[in-house]
């Protein structure tokens, strides 16, 4: 069992079962109060409210956070929007959105937004990438066309992983399942060669899986930031300046670990190499966006939208401190 830091934080949230979700309005976790700085604020004029930092959580945002079933928020995007909070000397206050523009008439920033989402606003940051792509039991890295053609694969029914998968001249045997958590259950068992889900669910699923790894991209990889208003308020300087500060200290570091493990930054050469497409033989696939790649589960955990993940108890036992 690959170990590693998990993010104090949020391990009490962990236990509580929680669910890999967006598209659900959700109450900030009451542990958010551990994160309230007592440190002088750095920035008081342009804040939406005195005293408080108010950050978007995109529900369509591929850099998905999580929620249990009393509402307990965690999750990448969270545990980074509490530091910066921190950093600054606020206090977070976090809210789910579903439209970045709208958002900021009421919220400081917004996390998990693409530069093309952002839709002329301001992106500070390029803390994740997201894409749809494979994971299989071996060494991490992008495999060659030829270990990928026809081999059996894991995926949602009906999820954009799926559809895009089929776009190309790949031939993999699909097997359906119900959660991203299963198809990872069948690939540790041996029983499929390869994954096919969105980045962070799989990356997320793959750091406590020991022997699970990275196999490639099979649509172009999309940046994810923070959107903020645009032009250089005291607010974004502020927020960007404490960003920075998270990336030379060691916090963002631990943050990516605990929720992506050993995951590699995504780049156009992850992309797996001449995917062959089914429109021609000659030509390769086109990039496909990410960005209707929705993790839509209800906060009861009784539905699996698509690439949802669920953590369970069990899921969090597994996953020791070091």
């Amino acid at each position: 069992m690959r170990v590693r830091k998990l993010h104090v934080l949020w391990l009490c949230a962990l236990m509580f079962g929680l669910v890999l979700m967006a598209g659900c309005n959700a109450n900030a976790s009451p542990a958010s109060t551990a994160s309230k700085s007592t440190a002088t604020p750095v920035v008081t004029e342009g804040l939406k409210e005195p005293g408080k930092l108010k950050v978007g959580l995109l529900s369509t945002a591929s850099t998905p956070f999580v929620t249990s079933t009393k509402g307990v928020l965690g999750g990448m995007d969270v545990d980074l929007a509490y530091s910066i909070a921190s950093e600054l000397g606020l206090e977070a206050s976090l809210v789910t959105v579903s439209n970045v523009a709208d958002a900021l008439n009421s919220c400081d920033m917004v996390m998990g937004v693409s530069p093309a989402e952002a839709n002329g606003l301001t992106v500070v940051g390029d803390y994740a990438q997201s894409a749809l792509v494979l994971f299989h039991k071996g060494a991490a890295g992008v495999q060659p066309v030829d270990a990928i053609k026809g081999k059996t694969v894991a995926l949602q029914e009906g999820s954009p992983s799926q559809m895009s998968l089929r776009v190309t001249a790949l031939g993999m045997k699909e097997t359906p399942v119900t959660s991203i958590n299963e198809a990872f259950d069948i690939l540790d068992k041996g029983q499929v060669e390869y994954v096919a889900c969105q980045s962070a669910s799989g990356a997320y699923l793959s750091s406590w899986r020991d022997g699970i790894a990275f196999a490639g991209c099979y649509s172009t990889p999309e940046s994810r930031g923070i959107a903020m208003a645009a032009g250089e308020g005291a607010v974004q300087t502020a927020v960007r300046e404490a960003y920075d500060h998270l990336l030379s200290n060691g916090v963002f570091d631990e943050i990516y670990r605990t929720w992506l493990g050993e995951f590699p930054k995504l780049t156009p050469e992850s992309m797996i190499a001449n995917l062959p497409s089914k429109e021609a033989s000659s030509t390769t696939v086109q990039p496909v966006s990410t960005s209707d790649e929705v993790l839509d589960t209800a906060m009861d955990g009784s539905t699996a939208g698509a690439n949802a993940v669920t953590l369970s108890e069990a899921n969090a036992s597994n996953r020791p401190q070091q």
